[in-house]
């Protein structure tokens, strides 16, 4: 039951290397995350519990009644539970810094530690001994004696309780109070969910500035009047302040005329593990987007705009992708929003395929635009948008849910013109998403009067994808990537060919790449796929 502390410990020290190592930016992706798969796992599969003891110290048989397996010991959880478990310590460890301070925290550990050292110089009494295994009790005393404060709501609330929180939040400003009349409902019935009371962080990007608002989340209270700081302006030009103290000119024709208002955060810094459902226009989606400079707040905006397939969201998307100042994830995840809303659009779109003037114009030959340029990865954003993009335009579809002929060949000559002589690293990676992309342009195959698919009767493109995965196998035989990313890449390709029905489907090719010998990333591939036989 104290595991959740060693765990918690541990991750909490690894974020803190990452944000050194790799800035902030990275780290604030890497926790909303790790706070998307921990929302994610218990809202489908219940609640996951750090310390499985209750009140009076008696121990229930199995307090998490929806799983299989007993929580009591970290040996019988399942993978997918003790990953989670690890993936909620930490994000609770976070939860605890924000309430003590960084530098408290820090003195807790050394705390810990310092009470440990004393205790394994102490040979011969056994008694202290103690000190030298983490406990939960033990952490939650040196917390109180170092920082002086109670964290016990805190500890009841995510650590003895299972559950994530479910917010649903929507807005209408009255023009008349120049308020923001907010209503904040939650979902607390459904399983894997919990109620929360307590302070909860709202930022509102108003036209004079940003602004943090901190409401009180009560049992029975929804609606919340937050006072507005400026008012609205229909034709004045002036440069809008953001929160991080930069001024920039905006484009406020799609903005309501009468609402001072442009965007709208619930909790910005993730200090609840919750999951948020807010409702605002597409236009604030966008210029929360194009605007803000939280990196968090950016991919919030795009899995957003994924439900607004418009001519002014594929701008939007578009303006990011070309933005070099903008973080390369965010970046990467907007390739494939733009996919999603260029299939929703493909009735209305004008123009090549999404992302593949962009591309071009970034990576190819200006005389001839259909050939790469030769790798250079010396810049890193750019290399992982020229290998994110291919594998992203390679989902678009037609009228007919195909993909287009003009993006399946654009690949090809992709993977034709590579030339990574003059490079200073490696492309197996870039080959390998290039593979990812030739599976990802696969449809179900259309059989006629009941034909059963042969390798001689092949539809044409799939021949040539087909053929581009064999030349990469053997390739590999001869000449090996790292790790072997081609070979992995090339089996779950064939399995996806077969999947649809363009290849016969036999699991004898994976259970040979299963054998002992071949590299383990390769062993797991050929399982995964062998094991999606059953499925």
């Amino acid at each position: 039951s104290d595991e959740w502390v060693l765990k918690g410990i541990s991750g909490y020290i690894y974020g803190l290397w990452m944000k050194k190592t790799f800035g902030v930016n990275e780290y604030r992706h890497w926790i909303k995350q790790e706070l998307d798969q921990i929302v994610a796992y218990e809202l489908k599969t219940g609640g996951v519990l750090l310390h499985p003891i209750f009140g009076g110290g008696k121990e229930k048989d199995n307090p998490a009644s929806h799983l299989h397996f007993s929580i009591k010991h970290p040996h019988t959880l399942s993978w997918e539970y003790y990953t989670m478990f690890q993936c909620k310590a930490h994000l609770v460890m976070r939860l605890i810094e924000n309430r003590i301070s960084m530098e408290f925290m820090l003195q807790v550990f050394n705390k810990l530690l310092s009470l440990a050292s004393t205790a394994s110089s102490q040979k011969f009494q056994s008694h202290m001994w103690s000190q030298m295994l983490v406990s939960t009790s033990g952490f939650l005393k040196s917390i109180s004696n170092v920082s002086g404060k109670d964290i016990q709501p805190l500890i009841k609330q995510w650590v003895d309780q299972s559950g994530v929180v479910k917010f649903y939040g929507s807005f209408a400003f009255n023009r008349k109070r120049n308020v923001l009349e907010l209503e904040i409902k939650q979902d607390y019935t459904s399983p894997g969910t919990q109620k929360y009371v307590g302070p909860l962080k709202v930022t509102v990007q108003e036209l004079d500035g940003s602004f943090n608002h901190t409401l009180q989340i009560e049992e029975n209270s929804l609606k919340h009047d937050i006072p507005c700081h400026s008012k609205s302006r229909r034709n004045k030009k002036k440069k809008i302040p953001l929160m991080n103290g930069e001024e920039v000119d905006m484009d406020l024709s799609a903005m309501d005329a009468d609402s001072p208002l442009l965007w709208i955060r619930i909790d910005p810094d993730m200090s609840v593990l919750r999951k948020v459902e807010f409702e605002q226009s597409d236009f604030m989606w966008q210029y929360q987007l194009r605007y803000e400079r939280d990196v968090v707040a950016q991919e919030e905006a795009i899995l957003a705009l994924e439900k607004f397939p418009t001519p002014a969201s594929r701008l939007a998307l578009t303006d990011i992708l070309e933005q070099e100042q903008c973080f390369y994830r965010v970046r990467m995840l907007a390739c494939f929003c733009l996919a999603k809303i260029a299939n929703s659009m493909v009735s209305t779109w004008t123009g090549p395929p999404a992302m593949k003037s962009l591309f071009t114009r970034m990576f190819c030959c200006k005389t001839c635009p259909n050939i790469v340029k030769t790798n250079n990865f010396m810049n890193f954003q750019s290399y992982f948008l020229q290998k994110t993009m291919p594998v992203a335009m390679a989902l678009l579809r037609d009228v007919h849910n195909l993909c287009p002929k003009e993006v399946l060949m654009f690949i090809l000559d992709l993977i034709k013109y590579n030339d990574n002589r003059k490079n200073k690293f490696s492309d197996n990676y870039y080959r390998a998403e290039l593979i990812d992309a030739l599976a990802n342009s696969v449809t179900p195959a259309v059989s006629v009067n009941n034909e059963v698919r042969t390798l001689d009767n092949l539809n044409p493109d799939v021949r040539l994808i087909l053929e581009e995965i064999t030349r990469f196998l053997n390739m590999e035989k001869l000449l090996p990537s790292y790790r072997h990313t081609i070979t992995v890449s090339c089996l779950k390709a064939i399995r996806v060919l077969q999947k649809n029905g363009h290849v016969p489907s036999d699991p004898a090719l994976f259970k040979s790449y299963a054998e002992y010998g071949h590299f383990i990333d390769v062993r797991i591939a050929a399982l995964e796929a062998v094991v999606d036989y059953t499925k």
